[in-house]
């Protein structure tokens, strides 16, 4: 998908001076990915956290499917107008930073590529009579270590991520006992609460 910017953005981005970048500039490092995907909003607008350097802030893409950059705003807007779910964290800003500096893109798993380690997520069920209990597998995740995994499971961008893997792979007729979660092949599992 090839990014192209809208008239808003350009509006918002050139003539109100919102970003220091111009608005072909910020197409162009979308399309090299030298960018975060922080999220979707509604109607598949995806969120695409991205640093300029000659801002020294990071700001928020918004682009459609088909490629439109529809809006650009700083972080620390998104941060104020959205609700906690959609923080962004002081982590998501200094990766976004490493990008754009480095010149480096993100692995689809959301690491600089070569740097990346799998957290693995399993969940310990059991059906509503609480009579019998299975372990399944939600998902994998990338991340670039050190990662301390109280807080990575505390970041609202990751409590969305395993609610989604939570509703697409739980069944009606079952409850999450606990989270279990791993960090490489070498460490143990570790107990967490499911989201809320």
């Amino acid at each position: 998908m090839k990014s192209w910017p809208t008239r808003h953005m350009v509006e918002r981005v050139e003539i109100e001076g919102r970003c220091g970048l111009t608005a072909d500039e910020i197409c162009n490092l979308l399309d090299r990915n030298l960018d975060v995907p922080i999220g979707e909003g509604r109607e598949k607008v995806i969120h695409r956290l991205f640093y300029s350097q000659p801002d020294d802030e990071c700001f928020v893409a918004f682009q459609s499917e088909d490629g439109a950059v529809i809006s650009v705003w700083p972080a620390r807007w998104h941060n104020r107008r959205s609700q906690s779910t959609w923080a962004i964290s002081d982590q998501a800003e200094e990766l976004a930073r490493r990008v754009a500096i480095s010149g480096q893109c993100l692995s689809s798993n959301g690491c600089l590529y070569g740097n990346e380690r799998k957290i693995v997520v399993n969940a310990l069920l059991e059906n509503l009579e609480g009579t019998k209990e299975c372990q399944i597998r939600l998902g994998e995740h990338r991340v670039q270590l050190p990662v301390e995994l109280q807080r990575w499971v505390e970041e609202p961008g990751i409590q969305a991520m395993l609610k989604g893997w939570i509703h697409s792979k739980v069944l009606v007729n079952q409850r999450i006992c606990k989270l279990l979660i791993r960090q490489g092949k070498k460490r143990g599992w570790l107990a967490f609460d499911p989201p809320r």
